[in-house]
């Protein structure tokens, strides 16, 4: 058999999907990915290498996919869940740049809270503010919070108050329990001395995945307090909690530069807006910037640039990108839409594969090259026997097998 010139040349393909969401972290997904290239070498004899590089947007996931990044040891500590319940939970810790990585849910998220106990008004970042707390004790100097998958509409007072600010209600006595949304309306004054003190020299940013305003209709209580359990009367009350919150803002004004970015880089955030992404996790990313003066920032963007996703772009065949269900939420400046934009810049094609696809006309018009399923029977067919027929997709082992089928299937079509 006589070998084509091409079947020597190196094809590089990188690896960058977010999460499958309650099924694969974004580390597991880009591992099966690999799986699916080092399968495609051994059959086709091709030279085909696989870099891999989580991604995140800011939601559930992103602590993973940055310390998957640089090596960063876990961390795991005692804290409380968004009702107060007694919870063990890890962030991430790369002592090399002396920087933490937190993810919001890992302590406040929404599945942590059984649907029976959901309620926005009575549940708190507390505990999420106890896991920065315990970080700034190991001495970083830098945190990163993933600001998604929250439980919470409390403006991110919970968080704050483990930080050390004191929050007042009438009469100057202080609000000491951290009671969720229910007490914004209640605040009077604020405190933050002893907030300040503890947070100096310490860099926060919160990587959000949303430029939701705090509040109005498309802010934090109207858009986001129903799907966390709110009545349409509490909606009311939380709308007015929030507003009554943003007159302790150091920031009044709003005018906190966020969401700034080259066209080119990030076309949906290109304009400054006020209050961009002060909505995101129940209003956690605003009272973090306007109180603790955390930056905000784009997750997406973030992670990317944090990973060095362009660097590994560089003379590759190809990007496969990943996600739990792709659609036109995807298209809201997710992980796999702004990896594709970097990849687009560079002449690199970008491939999606998800667990569930719908929406694929829209993903193809914004510039994917390929959108597949991976659950689907064709996509499926080449998977071991396990993995194929009625066996659960959800399962993390079933997952992979299909994600590395899939990752296979499309190689030997493309090359």
């Amino acid at each position: 058999m006589t070998r084509h010139p091409k079947d020597d040349k190196e094809i590089r393909i990188v690896a960058a999907p977010d999460s499958f969401k309650g099924v694969l972290t974004a580390p597991e997904a880009a591992a099966a990915i690999a799986a699916g290239v080092n399968a495609f070498r051994r059959i086709s004899g091709r030279r085909a290498v696989c870099v891999e590089s989580a991604m995140a947007d800011g939601g559930e996931g992103t602590a993973c996919a940055l310390a998957s990044a640089c090596g960063a040891e876990e961390v795991k500590v005692p804290t409380f869940t968004v009702d107060m319940r007694p919870l063990s939970a890890s962030y991430f810790i790369d002592r090399s740049t002396s920087t933490a990585f937190i993810d919001l849910a890992s302590a406040s998220g929404l599945p942590l809270v059984p649907p029976e106990r959901r309620d926005p008004m009575r549940v708190s970042t507390f505990g999420t503010g106890l896991l920065i707390l315990d970080a700034i004790g190991r001495g970083v100097r830098s945190i990163i919070v993933g600001a998604g998958g929250s439980a919470t509409v409390d403006g991110g007072i919970g968080a704050l108050q483990a930080l050390g600010c004191r929050f007042y209600a009438a009469g100057g006595r202080i609000i000491d329990s951290p009671s969720g949304g229910a007490m914004l309306a209640e605040i009077c004054g604020v405190d933050t001395s002893e907030l300040d003190r503890r947070l100096s020299g310490i860099s926060l940013t919160i990587a959000v995945d949303v430029d939701a305003p705090l509040t109005g209709p498309r802010g934090a209580a109207q858009v986001f307090g129903p799907q966390k359990g709110a009545s349409p009367e509490q909606v009311k009350l939380l709308e007015a909690g929030l507003n009554n919150l943003k007159r302790y803002f150091k920031y009044s004004d709003c005018n906190i530069k966020v969401f700034v970015e080259e066209t080119e880089k990030n076309a949906d955030f290109t304009e400054e807006k006020p209050e961009a992404g002060f909505g995101a996790a129940g209003g956690f990313a605003g009272g973090m910037a306007g109180i603790a003066g955390a930056v905000l920032a784009p997750g997406a963007t973030l992670v990317a640039d944090t990973t060095g996703l362009a660097g590994k772009l560089s003379g590759a065949s190809l990007l496969i990108v990943g996600e739990g269900s792709a659609d036109c939420q995807t298209l809201m400046n997710k992980a796999p839409l702004q990896a594709m934009r970097i990849a687009a810049l560079m002449g690199v094609p970008t491939a999606l594969l998800a667990g569930r696809v719908a929406d694929r006309p829209a993903l193809l018009a914004a510039g994917f090259s390929e959108v597949i399923c991976i659950n689907d029977p064709v996509a499926a067919a080449s998977a071991s026997a396990a993995s194929a027929g009625g066996a659960d997709p959800l399962d993390p082992s079933v997952a992979s097998r299909r994600l590395a089928s899939a990752t296979l299937a499309l190689l030997s079509a493309r090359l």
